[in-house]
């Protein structure tokens, strides 16, 4: 989404500042034509899906309209909205505009000489650059996180339908509080205190013997 700088010729009587500068307008007028193409296209596609989803219920209740009409219009939504995600026309246009404005806020304030951009051009131009490039590596970005965003959306859909029908491993369980150990314990000790021990065979040895005796 950027572009490269005009070739110099021994005939170009631009400053190399200036060739900056108009690269950058036109930079900033490719950005707009960009955004106005995809946004169209945006408008386009969704009038299609809206129109279409609409259709499918009203037609429906006529019986002389056959199946495969509203089977038509319900697949030309389903086509319509798959290519709105493949093309990405909406997110797309929206980092070209924001791009475009961003360029050209740091353009009018170079060429009005404020705050940084003040002070003779050998100090101020340095500035430009700098910031103009900061903004050509955010809308690099912007520009691959949209291309990739349904990817990064599905990964962890897929991954956490995976791993929901299988218990956690024992390491990765979450660990009781003390309360809760406090809590279990005091269940076990009481559960032990009212269930009766088992007789042992010295005792019942014993318990004949007396009975014998008396």
């Amino acid at each position: 989404m950027t572009n490269n700088l005009p070739a110099r010729d021994a005939a170009s009587s631009l400053a190399p500042q200036d060739e900056y500068v108009e690269a950058v307008r036109k930079e900033i007028r490719g950005l707009r034509t960009y955004f106005a193409r995809q946004i169209t296209r945006y408008r386009i596609a969704r009038s299609i899906v809206i129109v279409s989803a609409a259709l499918v219920p009203v037609l429906a209740t006529a019986a002389e309209v056959p199946r495969w009409v509203l089977g038509g219009f319900g697949a030309l939504a389903a086509v319509i909205e798959g290519m709105q995600g493949l093309f990405q026309y909406r997110a797309s246009a929206l980092n070209a505009m924001r791009t475009a404005n961003a360029l050209e806020r740091v353009l009018n304030k170079y060429m009005t000489a404020v705050t940084p951009y003040e002070g003779p051009v050998i100090e101020s131009f340095p500035v430009l650059v700098r910031d103009i490039e900061k903004i050509r590596k955010d809308a690099d970005a912007a520009f691959l996180h949209t291309w990739q965003a349904a990817e990064i959306r599905e990964a962890p859909a897929r991954e956490v339908k995976g791993r929901s029908s299988s218990p956690l491993p024992r390491h990765l369980r979450p660990r009781p509080s003390p309360a809760e150990d406090d809590r279990d314990s005091s269940v076990t000790i009481s559960n032990a205190r009212i269930t009766p021990k088992p007789d042992l065979p010295s005792q019942k040895l014993l318990h004949d013997g007396i009975c014998r005796c008396s």
